[in-house]
């Protein structure tokens, strides 16, 4: 199960309306589709959302984890550490996810790892924030949709996001909106150009369906922790 890190608070919400997740991150038995599309020093920002470590857990059991993961990573050198509940969503499913951020080193990338490892996980996205200009840079792309909204509402758009060629997503509340991000993951066969070319062809769907949004475009460098690769980081 992979882990991907993104922040934001979904309050008291539990196990009904949990609207967040991460871009092919840790669904169980799901890596995010491989594809054209979507999906350290001190001081480096970093973002990760990490999964449930089984099937049909309810948000309730997976926010019984949470406080025991956050104690790992506080517990490192991180400071500005978020951890929160969110959803994870690709094609015909989702899962309960926790979102996490994080200003760290390579300390919580070995926790992060021993953690992967521990709990079975299939892989852990970490996603540090950069530049345009860092060669290592991938687009992580956001609407921001100016109104909270619900898990059907989100379920509806799902089906347009899929229609746009995205195999993993994430979404989290803020600020009275909802915020849907798309990442290119190049470990999984994502190319920028075809990423770009779905996120121009997702802004028109929502635009045909009525969707008040704005575009935000980041840019983070990308790297997949596995069981093939976690102990390269112990």
């Amino acid at each position: 199960m992979p882990i991907t890190i993104i922040s934001n608070p979904l309050g008291s919400q539990m196990d009904r309306d949990i609207p967040l997740g991460g871009a092919g991150s840790g669904h169980w038995e799901h890596k995010g589709w491989p594809g054209e599309r979507g999906g350290s020093s001190p001081g480096d920002r970093y973002q990760i959302g990490v999964t449930s470590s089984a099937p049909g857990k309810t948000a309730g059991v997976v926010a019984g984890e949470m406080p025991t993961f956050a104690k790992i990573i506080k517990e490192t050198t991180a400071t500005e550490i978020s951890v929160d509940l969110g959803r994870g969503g690709w094609e015909g499913g989702h899962e309960v996810t926790f979102i996490t951020q994080y200003q760290g080193n390579g300390q919580t990338m070995k926790a992060l790892a021993q953690y992967g490892k521990d709990e079975g996980q299939q892989a852990v996205l970490v996603q540090k924030y950069t530049t345009a200009a860092d060669p290592e840079a991938q687009p992580q792309n956001r609407f921001v949709i100016q109104k909270n909204l619900d898990t059907q509402a989100i379920e509806k758009l799902e089906d347009l996001v899929s229609e746009a060629g995205f195999g993993g997503w994430t979404w989290f509340n803020k600020d009275g909106k909802t915020t849907l991000v798309l990442t290119c993951i190049p470990q999984w066969g994502g190319k920028t150009l075809a990423h770009l070319s779905s996120v121009h062809t997702l802004a028109g769907l929502f635009q045909d369906a009525g969707l008040a949004f704005t575009q935000e475009t980041k840019h983070v460098v990308v790297s997949l922790l596995t069981g093939e690769n976690y102990d390269d980081y112990l």
